[in-house]
């Protein structure tokens, strides 16, 4: 059982907005995944991985929200997620939680009608995707990480751009 102050609280909040996410609930997945990532920022630095994490689950709230109301707010934390993750790798070094937040800041641009622009964040993400399947720097596994390439190849060609998408 959980005690009060236990770390483990905002990661089983995490997993709960997950889900609230994944069946429409998506005002109380938002105020879920702010209060786990407040919880959480009292405990940990503000560069700790499941931060950077909890701030893109969060901001793919409002990416599936129908109508998407709230991109500018999902945007601003895509933002966020990125900054604090290159603040914690100076050497600017590929990993999957980067190209996640890559990704969906992408998929937030072409949902605000930054069609060009979103395609181009989508290929670094692509690109660094790559990267980690190729040097096998993978926390999520590397089928987990080949459905990612696979994904994104597949979302780019939807978007219409056929250029350069295979090696």
């Amino acid at each position: 059982a959980l005690k009060p102050n236990d770390p483990e609280i905002p990661i089983v909040m995490n997993n709960l907005a997950v889900m609230l996410r994944n069946v429409g609930r998506h005002a109380e997945a938002a105020a879920v995944f702010g209060e786990a990532t407040l919880l959480l920022r009292q405990t940990q630095p503000p560069t700790h991985h499941d931060i950077i994490a909890m701030l893109i689950n969060h901001a793919r709230v409002y990416l599936v929200e129908e109508p998407p109301e709230r991109l500018d707010e999902a945007e601003r934390l895509l933002e966020e997620a990125i900054r604090l993750r290159r603040d914690a790798h100076e050497d600017d070094q590929a990993d999957d939680i980067m190209a996640d937040a890559m990704q969906w800041k992408g998929e937030c641009l072409v949902k605000q009608g930054e069609i060009e622009k979103g395609i181009s964040m989508l290929k670094a993400a692509l690109a660094m995707q790559r990267t980690l399947l190729d040097e096998d720097q993978l926390q999520s596994g590397v089928q987990a990480e080949a459905n990612r390439v696979t994904h994104l190849e597949a979302r780019l060609e939807e978007l219409g751009d056929h250029g350069s998408l295979k090696k």
